[in-house]
């Protein structure tokens, strides 16, 4: 096993070697094909490592390519319409506080890469990409925060397959806008105490999508969207997750795996909704408000919270099915179907009322 260990770093060791004897670092501001823009007068090829100097501020009036970019502190990179960057990889790092950089990728322009990795580790810093042009991440997005009060802004369309969105133990929180849209295939997104901007839509179109919550998650106001253009995303809580304030939430599947999971809101009122499931071992607390069912069943095999004076209502024109193994205890069940019925195949205790306001109810002797 030691082998095989020395000849691993060795790689490493070779790789970073070579790396570094392609670093090309900026002199100043300028435009990214003159040699007065770059250390030694190089301009920067398909290959080579880019390093973007704290305070530089780039323009690209041509088509551009090379294999990394990294980018420190308050910088900002232009890509004039019609033109484009393509790159490997694009990294930026921001270590001092109240740092801004901002890509402003104009008209048509396109910056493309196969990853996306920030790494915020400053106070109220932020990244904001703006625009009319298209930032196009061919594999991963990973934005990670472990500062407070730390920000990005995606004011361009951003299409990426995978979206990482991370608050480490040392943050507070990140607040992630998306102005335009946010396009995502085959997807995890990994929220944990991230705020979704009140203009952000994210949209996610694979048949596999799946956004996985691990920890708070909020809507500032009543106009963001997380909403899935499949027929088969899941929506995962996972690990004591809260979504809080204003969400229109239009997910197929909504999953609740472990932990005491809050909806401090009524997210749940959505055409697109199928089932919701509450996992063996994991709770679903719905806050102060309803829960509402339009198109799907709840299956619960963990525990079900609400409130005194909430209802659980089912609604639409699907038939509906309660199932699982776990616990129930309601304090208002209430039917309102249209020409469909609803079928109790586990045990609901009701604490207050029972309506049917329209459809039929099968108890199965359950309730």
């Amino acid at each position: 096993m030691i082998l095989p260990r020395i000849l691993f770093l060795s790689v490493i060791f070779l790789c970073d070697l070579a790396l570094s004897a392609q670093v090309i670092e900026s002199s100043g501001s300028g435009r990214w094909n003159q040699t007065g823009t770059w250390v030694g007068g190089v301009v920067p090829a398909a290959g080579d490592s880019v390093l973007i100097i704290d305070g530089h501020d780039i323009t690209l009036r041509s088509v551009q390519a090379c294999e990394v970019i990294i980018i420190e502190g308050t910088s900002k990179i232009r890509i004039n319409a019609g033109n484009s960057l393509t790159c490997d990889s694009i990294i930026f790092k921001l270590t001092a506080i109240n740092k801004t950089f901002s890509a402003d990728v104009r008209g048509n322009a396109l910056w493309r890469a196969n990853y996306f990795q920030a790494d915020i580790n400053s106070d109220n810093s932020s990244i904001a990409m703006l625009g009319m042009g298209r930032l196009y991440i061919d594999n991963d997005v990973n934005i990670i925060s472990n500062a407070v009060g730390a920000s990005v802004t995606a004011g361009v369309p951003l299409i990426c397959r995978d979206l990482t969105l991370r608050t480490l133990t040392g943050g507070n929180g990140l607040a992630f806008a998306a102005n335009d849209s946010l396009f995502t295939r085959d997807i995890v997104i990994d929220v944990q105490g991230t705020s979704l901007s009140a203009n952000t839509t994210m949209t996610t179109s694979s048949q596999a999508s799946v956004i996985a919550m691990t920890g708070s998650f909020s809507f500032p106001q009543n106009s963001g969207q997380v909403i899935s253009s499949a027929s088969k995303g899941i929506l995962l809580l996972d690990a004591n997750a809260s979504l809080s304030d204003y969400a229109d939430l239009q997910y197929p599947t909504i999953e609740i795996r472990t932990g005491t999971c809050s909806l401090n809101t009524d997210i749940l009122n959505s055409q697109f909704l199928e089932d919701i499931t509450v996992d063996l071992g994991a709770t679903l607390f719905t806050g102060g408000n309803n829960l509402t069912i339009q198109q799907g069943n709840l299956i619960v095999n963990g525990t079900l919270s609400m409130n005194d004076g909430l209802s659980l209502i089912f609604s639409g024109s699907n038939a509906h099915t309660i199932s699982g193994t776990g616990s129930m205890i309601i304090p208002n069940l209430i039917v309102n179907l249209v020409a469909s019925s609803l079928t109790v195949n586990d045990s609901v205790i009701i604490r207050e009322e029972l309506s049917v306001l329209n459809g039929g109810l099968v108890t199965n002797d359950l309730i």
